[in-house]
């Protein structure tokens, strides 16, 4: 069935002219507060897609890797992943096709040692996805196997990190649903106590289960009551993390994070820090396509390969999720708007959207000569923020050190699989997305601002009251001399003027 529909998109993203030019997909950004579940489906289901476009030619990571390998002669040094955390995502694929099975009791062994292993190296997770996907796969596992005891344990646990997780029901027996409502219910009807977290007077980005809540120090109140993770993650340091148990209503918690510099442990993020390519995975969650964004974006195309670079980013818009999509192009050196689509909340949509987004994107590549030039953080990341950052044109300027950001590894797809839960978040509803965007000219870095003129002088109304006044005051002293003149002769009568 999954091969049939791949063989079905193959078709519909047959090539229709030209040669396929090469397209680079750096992981989608999010709207601060937005979990992270839902925006990674889109992401892995979009790269999939673009995978097997034959319109588009899809530069990947392992590409880029194999680039950089082949050049430097150390393709052997270069891992794809952390030995510790890809031996974690193996179990949990290996559990997930037992569930798919439905060999309940085979599935529970490796979904349970995935999940330990999840848990121990919690602090070097940028986000829980696959802790909680492991943890809602070994419930299901346990609930079919009749360990109720066991599932309703595992439960509690997703409940706590993911308040707000949908899952497709038609999957999962209708037992199993009631039974997750239930637990559901009891776990959120109880709170916990203030928790504030510190980081010796340094403004660094806190995580809570894998969710950004903002810069040190936070205090995150009102938690569900249960086992919470908190991490810390700033450049130049290691990563930092703790596993708690929310406090009691009546009492508070406060973790101060100890911060060691990094000296490229397993913390580390793939590319180095200073890197091009590490500044440029920091940009779809910020906007910021100007300033030192273009140097480091063709210092990245040329050591890839990638003729575009493409950046995606998810928001909310009300009960649904908005994705807006931006391209540079390393030829035209410029950023352009590539289109959005809006997804249902439950992404029930997800083939169709992608497929337009994939359109879209096809379609600015091949007019991206014509199309207008980003010179501003784009509207829908600017609605996030109390004060926006408005642009002009772009001006090439040193780019400050990034977020040591922690990999999180992801095993590759494995057919016939259980999907990962969906999660959406509280959600609000923005305005439609407006770009400030001025014409893009080749060669140039923007258009240069028209000079705006006053009105015409003789459309001035105060000119016209003037002369006017000005001409009277003439005639008044003409008629005053002649008459002053021929008082003088004899005339027969005398005239005297009174001022």
């Amino acid at each position: 069935m999954r091969g049939s529909l791949f063989a079905v998109l193959a078709l519909v993203l047959a090539p229709t002219l030209g040669t396929a030019e090469s397209v680079y997909f750096f992981q989608t950004g999010q709207e601060p507060g937005l979990n992270t579940m839902a925006r990674k489906k889109i992401d892995e289901y979009y790269r999939t897609i673009l995978s097997m476009s034959s319109r588009l030619q899809y530069v990947s990571t392992d590409d880029v890797r194999a680039r950089a390998a082949a050049s430097q002669e150390k393709a052997s040094a270069q891992p794809k992943f952390n030995p510790v955390l890809d031996e974690a995502n193996n179990l949990l694929w290996k559990g997930k096709e037992a569930v798919r099975n439905k060999k309940w009791e085979t599935a529970v062994q490796p979904l349970s040692q995935a999940l330990d292993i999840y848990t121990e190296n919690h602090d070097i997770l940028r986000d829980l996805d696959n802790l909680v996907d492991a943890a809602f796969n070994l419930a299901l596992a346990y609930f079919e196997a009749q360990y109720t005891d066991n599932a309703d344990e595992k439960i509690a646990e997703v409940v706590v990190l993911r308040p707000d997780l949908t899952f497709d029901r038609t999957t999962v027996s209708k037992g199993f649903s009631a039974r997750y409502d239930e637990v559901a219910r009891r776990v959120l009807n109880k709170r916990s106590g203030p928790v504030t977290i510190e980081a010796g007077g340094k403004a660094v980005d806190v995580y809570l289960d894998g969710v950004l809540r903002g810069k040190a120090p936070v205090t995150l109140k009102d938690l569900p009551a249960g086992v919470h993770y908190v991490q810390v993650f700033s450049p130049g340091y290691k990563a930092w993390g703790k596993r708690f148990k929310a406090p009691k209503p009546s009492d508070a918690k406060t973790f101060t994070a100890t911060l060691d510099p990094d000296e490229g442990g397993v913390a580390a993020s793939a590319a180095p820090a200073d890197s091009p390519q590490a500044r440029l995975e920091h940009v779809p969650d910020s906007g910021e396509f100007t300033g030192g964004f273009r140097a480091d974006a063709r210092a990245f195309t040329a050591s890839s390969g990638a003729e575009f670079l493409l950046f995606g980013y998810t928001s909310k818009d009300g009960e649904r999720l908005q994705y807006n999509q931006f391209l540079y192009g390393a030829k035209q050196d410029a950023v352009v708007d590539a289109g959005y689509v809006v997804f249902e909340g439950d992404l029930s949509d997800l083939q169709v959207k992608v497929l337009i987004l994939e359109d879209q994107l096809y379609t600015a590549v091949s007019s991206f000569a014509s199309r207008k030039a980003v010179v501003a953080v784009p509207e829908c990341y600017r609605k996030r923020a109390p004060a926006p950052v408005v642009a002009v044109v772009p001006v090439v300027t040193p780019a400050a050190a990034p977020v040591v950001t922690a990999p999180t590894a992801t095993a590759p797809s494995t057919g016939g699989t259980v999907s990962s839960p969906v999660v959406t978040g509280p959600t609000s509803s923005p305005a439609k997305p407006k770009f400030t965007i001025v014409p893009y000219k080749s060669g140039a870095a923007g258009a240069a601002a028209p000079v705006e003129s006053g009105p015409a002088w003789y459309t001035n109304k105060w000119i016209w009251i003037g002369v006017g006044s000005a001409v009277v005051l003439a005639g008044a002293g003409v008629g005053t001399y002649f008459l002053l003149q021929r008082g003088g002769e004899s005339s027969g009568y005398k005239a005297t003027l009174t001022w």
